[in-house]
């Protein structure tokens, strides 16, 4: 509610509240669980979290919902899709100034979702007269999968917050669930699950230039099917439920 979404201010009444609620339900947990080790160093220095309680479990996917399949469509656009519930941390604002760079590019953007900075993200587009994204409201599981599917890659975080440097969103185990790579911010979280380079593409921190600049690499190189695969194969061994299961079972009996 601080750092990411950013509704109450560092220092105010409100903030240290949720700090202490944080710190609270640190101190009376017997174990935690966190999506990356990053995340969970991050719990260590702010909490005084002991490392021992804290532990790591991949975010995955569900792969009843999230399968490989092939594109139904073609727009002769190289396809960008985005889900989400525009919180800074995914960093829509940047996507938007992305994209009005790369109208000249045959680069076509789907915006699928609501929420909090929504309405500055539309109202950016129309500002900066973007001619190349689609926005849709929020759309079932079902129906999302069918924009991922026909799309050449997929956002992930590109936000200017912190915790993008700690997180690896859950829209991109769902795309790599359907072998579609995504762009992310790299970081030491990203790099403890995927590659970048290999099956999934590395920016820069709240830099639309440098996200413009990958999108463009990417539709140039054509290695966008090559990565998702990759990216497929990534997830299949280590974020699909099974494995996730596998290894909260595996913790649980470790530290309990």
């Amino acid at each position: 509610w601080v750092f990411d979404r950013k509704l109450a201010s560092p220092h105010s009444l409100k903030a240290y509240y949720y700090w202490f609620m944080d710190w609270l339900g640190c101190k009376v947990s017997d174990l935690i669980i966190l999506d990356t080790d990053t995340n969970c160093k991050y719990f260590h220095d702010t909490f005084g979290v002991p490392m021992k309680k804290l532990a790591r479990v991949l975010v995955g996917a569900d792969t009843a919902v999230f399968a490989p399949l092939p594109k139904t469509s073609t727009t002769g656009k190289f396809e960008v899709e985005f889900h989400g519930k525009y919180i800074p941390v995914q960093g829509t604002e940047v996507i938007v100034r992305a994209a009005k760079l790369l109208e000249k590019d045959d680069v076509h953007v789907t915006m699928i979702g609501g929420g909090q900075a929504f309405n500055e993200t539309k109202t950016l587009s129309e500002r900066l007269a973007t001619a190349n994204i689609s926005f849709l409201p929020f759309l079932p599981r079902e129906k999302v999968v069918e924009y991922i599917r026909n799309a050449d890659v997929c956002m992930g975080l590109v936000g200017d917050v912190p915790r993008v440097v700690r997180a690896i969103p859950n829209k991109m185990y769902e795309a790599a669930a359907m072998a579609r790579v995504s762009i992310n911010v790299d970081s030491s979280s990203l790099r403890e699950v995927f590659h970048p380079g290999v099956d999934v593409i590395g920016v820069k921190q709240g830099d639309p230039e440098d996200l413009a600049r990958a999108i463009r690499e990417l539709k140039a190189n054509g290695k966008a099917e090559a990565m998702g695969k990759a990216a497929y194969q990534t997830f299949s061994s280590v974020a699909t439920p099974v494995k996730v299961a596998e290894s909260l079972m595996t913790l649980l009996r470790e530290r309990l």
